[in-house]
């Protein structure tokens, strides 16, 4: 099977940016810095295991930094934050 990177790389970075382009280049920056750059895959490219499983690190990576960015948020506006 061929391009399921490309689908997994488009489709979290379409989840985690909801339409923002600066967090779209965010993300799309910290997986380049990590070694994956999301521009080199497409609907053809092989599906390396290698290259999914340091995919699937960074995509948790990621996770934990936004979802920890957000919930610094509501500590600072004093709300509780969302569980």
């Amino acid at each position: 099977m061929s391009g399921k990177i490309k689908g997994i790389i488009d489709s979290f970075i379409e989840r985690q940016a909801e339409n923002n382009s600066m967090m779209r280049d965010i993300i799309e920056a910290y997986m380049m810095l990590n070694g994956i750059n999301p521009h080199e895959y497409t609907p053809q490219s092989e599906d390396d295991p290698a290259i999914m499983g340091k995919l699937e690190e960074i995509l948790q990576e990621i996770e934990a930094i936004m979802s920890s960015c957000i919930e610094s948020d509501y500590r600072q506006s004093g709300q509780p934050a969302l569980n």
